[in-house]
């Protein structure tokens, strides 16, 4: 189980409920690089990939392929990279 470190941000939806849950977290580099470390050994692990956070804890047991999706918004003062990966049961 990988915990999720940082500060909670704008949360939409409930955990574990039916239906779309968002939860946006805001952390320090050095948070994030051990929280993508930790995710990746889960994820190598090949079983239930499992997160934590405040009361909460949402798993799958990802099937491959795995996807993730990147986005860059290239605007002068607002450049943002964007990486979401997609951890799917059933791909």
């Amino acid at each position: 189980m990988v915990t999720i470190p940082g500060t909670t941000g704008k949360v939409k939806g409930t955990p574990g409920a039916e239906g779309k849950f968002e939860c946006e977290v805001l952390m320090k580099s050095n948070e994030l690089a051990l929280f993508l470390i930790e995710l990746a050994a889960e994820v190598d692990s090949r079983g239930m990939v499992e997160l934590s956070r405040e009361g909460w804890t949402l798993g799958t047991t990802p099937s491959e392929p795995l996807k993730i999706e990147v986005q860059q918004k290239n605007i002068p003062g607002k450049m943002e990279l964007q990486v979401q990966i997609k951890l799917k049961e059933s791909p």
